[in-house]
């Protein structure tokens, strides 16, 4: 499952950055998908649609993780690539706290409360409430 859950967390970071206006590089001369796809409203629903899909399955699918690294890799992914909708906010949240009960180590302590200082510190009211909350359990 965390190889799995691993693959999702790449997913993501490829369905989060095909979602952006403009892809961070292109090829001078060569019209990217930035350019034919990125501004068509059926190909961002699309995109959605699989980001959607790709929470579910990893909601169903995070129980089964045995370590906190695999699901603290695929929450910061998650974190810093997607904005966060209701059901992003659902996974992020069931994410960290599988990390949470899962984290043995130090390390993995430190990682999360890296990422809950971090989720924090970010700018809008949604990651200021989740990383207020995940401040909190970390304590």
């Amino acid at each position: 499952p965390g190889a799995k859950l691993q693959a999702y967390g790449l997913m993501v970071s490829l369905f989060c950055t095909l979602a952006q206006k403009d892809l961070p590089q292109s090829v001078q001369g060569v019209e990217s998908n930035d350019v034919l796809f990125a501004r068509d409203p059926a190909y961002m629903e699309e995109l959605q649609t699989l980001l959607d899909r790709l929470a579910s399955e990893c909601l169903s699918l995070h129980p089964a993780v045995a370590s906190a690294p695999p699901l603290l890799d695929l929450l910061n992914r998650l974190l810093v690539s997607a904005r966060l909708s209701p059901e992003a906010c659902v996974l992020a949240w069931e994410l960290f706290a599988s990390a949470s009960r899962l984290a043995t180590s130090s390390a993995d302590r430190r990682w999360l409360k890296n990422t809950a200082e971090h989720t924090a510190g970010r700018e809008g009211a949604v990651y200021k409430e989740l990383g207020g909350r995940m401040l909190a359990a970390c304590r």
